[in-house]
């Protein structure tokens, strides 16, 4: 739900009639768009062995999305590299090698929710014998024209209700906008805070205003 707060700063200018006010709007929204990063480590004797274990994880991690209703074509799966690792026998023998894999899958939708409720069951991969190196949510809001026009004319009547507010006080009426100037949309979390871990967002924009005053 939207709301705008009044912040009327500002003052009459003396000579030339006007006003100067900020009309401030503020909407809470919640993130359209999530994207659920999933990094994971298999280990082999053999590249064999190690791209053998690299499918069987990679085909579970898919079941386990599609199965919950996760789109195909929001998947993406990442690209792999592998590390050649070498460890000295003891007696004289020969080293011995072994190899380790790493790749990741990546989920792209506006399935917001159902993304947050899966991210917190990566537990059930890890009793399937995978190795999970990291789970990472990155919530986005991109719905941001759509909400636009609104939330500007809030903040335009704000600004107006400041205007009045100090046109009063001088026994004075407010007339036509001499000139406005409109501020950044700014997306935080909803703590304040910067970043796409919340997704909970607030939506807040700042217009600059001058009326003409009688």
């Amino acid at each position: 739900s939207g709301f705008f707060v009044g912040k009327g700063i500002g003052n009459i200018h003396q000579f030339d009639q006007y006003v100067s006010v900020k009309g401030l709007a503020e909407k809470a929204v919640k993130a359209d768009k999530v994207i659920w990063k999933i990094s994971y480590t298999v280990h082999g004797s053999t590249i064999k062995q190690m791209y053998q274990q690299l499918t069987h994880d990679q085909n579970t991690i898919l079941n386990f999305l599609t199965t919950e209703k996760i789109e195909k074509n929001a998947i993406q799966i990442g690209s792999t590299s592998v590390n050649m690792n070498t460890e000295k026998a003891s007696g004289g023998k020969s080293s011995q090698v072994n190899y380790t894999g790493y790749s990741e899958i990546t989920v792209v939708t506006d399935q917001v929710d159902l993304v947050q409720q899966l991210s917190q069951r990566t537990d059930e991969l890890i009793a399937n014998d995978i190795v999970i190196n990291a789970s990472n949510l990155k919530y986005q809001y991109t719905n941001l024209n759509e909400i636009k026009p609104n939330m500007l004319n809030l903040a335009t009547q704000n600004a107006k209700v400041a205007a009045e507010n100090f046109a009063n006080q001088s026994e004075a009426t407010v007339g036509k906008i001499r000139q406005a100037s409109q501020g950044l949309f700014d997306i935080k979390n909803s703590d304040e805070s910067y970043g796409d871990q919340d997704p909970n967002k607030i939506v807040r924009v700042v217009v600059n205003i001058q009326y003409f005053v009688n």
